[in-house]
């Protein structure tokens, strides 16, 4: 550096792969910031000969040859729970989301496996006016079984009353995701808004919506695949 001359930062570490470059030191100010991580993944499978695919309870012929299969199964959707109305409204809270489990079976060929996909779980009804009622809980989803295996129907989202506030959002079955929690309306704006239901995997088990002033609403029926 000379007497008047500007001093140089240090250069940052080399990135691995476009990632992880340490950041340059500053000459008169500040360093610049470190690059970001990464992380890859790379796998493989042998592509699966046949799948199945199921909405509702019944049973699965193994076809020849088929000696293991894997299975995605998920429990129904927890019912919305329904909302409460006097004067304004409160949110019932949203149904939890049914479980998801995937795992793989041990099968015989012509092996007639017995499997059941649960039911999305009943809205609960609207409560309505005072002292008649609070709004209901919403029914718990049914779940799904094969073999041995379990996920869960998600619960049902709470119903309210002037004194509970919005519904709490129903717990997820197993590893589902919970419903939202209702919220309350005002005097203003007298509609409560009910809670959201827990998402759905794969296109099944979400769980239902609260009802503002209103029943809450269904939630999702499981499913079930199975590839070989």
């Amino acid at each position: 550096m000379g007497q008047y001359g500007w001093s140089i930062g240090g250069v940052g570490g080399p990135a691995f792969n476009g990632a992880g470059a340490g950041g340059t030191g500053g000459a008169d100010g500040s360093g610049s910031s470190g690059g970001k991580g990464a992380v890859t993944f790379i796998w493989w499978y042998p592509q699966p000969h046949g799948s199945y695919s199921a909405t509702s309870t019944g049973t699965f012929p193994v076809p020849t040859g088929v000696t293991q299969i894997a299975f995605l199964a998920t429990g129904g959707g927890g019912g919305g729970g329904g909302g409460w109305n006097y004067q304004y409204s409160y949110g019932g809270g949203g149904g939890g989301a049914g479980g998801t489990y995937i795992s793989t079976l041990t099968v015989t060929p012509g092996q007639q496996i017995s499997y059941t996909v649960g039911v999305g779980g009943t809205g609960g009804g609207a409560g309505r006016g005072y002292p008649e009622g609070n709004g209901c809980t919403g029914s718990t989803g049914g779940n799904t079984t094969i073999g041995n295996y379990i996920a869960y129907g998600g619960s049902g989202g709470g119903g309210n009353s002037t004194s509970s506030g919005g519904g709490a959002g129903g717990a997820g079955g197993g590893n589902g995701c919970t419903g939202g929690s209702g919220m309350v309306g005002s005097l203003s704006n007298t509609w409560g808004v009910g809670g959201a239901g827990g998402p759905a995997f794969n296109g099944a088990g979400a769980g239902g919506s609260g009802g503002g002033d209103s029943s809450g609403s269904s939630g999702g029926n499981g499913a079930l695949t199975l590839l070989w």
